[in-house]
């Protein structure tokens, strides 16, 4: 399952890097359709993927699949 911290973490570094979902999708070789579901929640990011959105959106991987701690993840999501 995709955490609310990872979803954030692609749009927002997507959004960074001014690039709409259908130039991310093609980037890293994928749609736009997936991305959509990515962000949305819908569809699991595999590592593979995640490591693809990490370059192309110039993040670590790790940044997206760290968990903030709990106290700093409510503020994220108000």
């Amino acid at each position: 399952m995709i955490t609310k911290n990872a979803i954030n973490t692609v749009k927002q570094a997507r959004v960074i890097a001014h690039m709409t979902q259908k130039q991310t999708a093609t980037a890293i070789n994928s749609s736009q359709e997936v991305i959509s579901r990515i962000e949305n929640g819908r569809q699991d990011l595999t590592l593979i993927m995640a490591e693809r959105l990490a370059v192309v959106l110039n993040v670590e991987v790790s940044d997206i699949y760290h968990s903030p701690a709990p106290e700093a993840e409510s503020d994220l999501f108000r």
